[in-house]
């Protein structure tokens, strides 16, 4: 593994990369169905790009696991010598698992009741280091498809899905289908946003 070393921080005599298998956030409120809305968005994002949707997430889970990759980068940086780790790391993994759910009692009207739980979550992250190569193939990547676009002359309607949605269905009207007689409803070619 190719990883940058920060002399200043660490001797290089440390070791090089953790050899944990993952890091994690600990039990926090919250749902886990709701903490995995912003798990799935973590994988192959290094830790900076994580830290900043973190931040910019609405979501309740965002702020312990904007915590944990603040955490994970610290840690690779004064216990394991990595320069930069917030550019230099990415995730590779991400996965939510349930806390502990308590109960409690609901109350509900004419004496009856039932049983509420309040639910807990945790994340957990893989990290490995972000290898240049893939950088490098990204671009190749991104150069070839630019060369394309330019022997088209970045013409919009020869690109792949870049086609306007068409619309098939009429605009909501009290006659019903069949009186709608527009040609553009019903010629599946001609139903392009700029026609309705």
């Amino acid at each position: 593994m190719n990883v940058l070393r920060d002399p200043e921080v660490v001797p290089p005599t440390k070791r090089r990369f953790p050899r944990r298998d993952f890091f994690s956030t600990g039990n926090f409120k919250g749902s886990p169905r709701k903490a995995m809305l912003l798990a799935r968005l973590l994988p192959g994002m290094t830790l900076k790009e994580a830290l900043l949707q973190m931040d910019l997430s609405l979501k309740k889970p965002g702020s312990p696991i904007r915590a944990l990759v603040h955490r994970v980068a610290c840690n690779l940086r004064h216990n394991y010598a990595i320069r930069d780790p917030l550019d230099n790391v990415k995730i590779t993994e991400a996965w939510v698992g349930k806390g502990h759910y308590k109960k409690q009692i609901k109350i509900h009207g004419r004496g009856r009741f039932g049983i509420m739980y309040k639910k807990e979550a945790h994340v957990r992250i893989r990290v490995a280091p972000a290898l240049a190569q893939s950088r490098r193939a990204t671009l190749r990547h991104f150069a070839a498809w630019l060369k394309e676009a330019k022997t088209q002359k970045l013409n919009p309607n020869t690109m792949p899905n870049s086609r306007k949605v068409a619309y098939t269905l009429p605009p909501w009207s009290r006659r019903p289908w069949k009186y709608v007689e527009r040609p553009h409803w019903y010629d599946p070619e001609r139903a392009y946003p700029a026609a309705r």
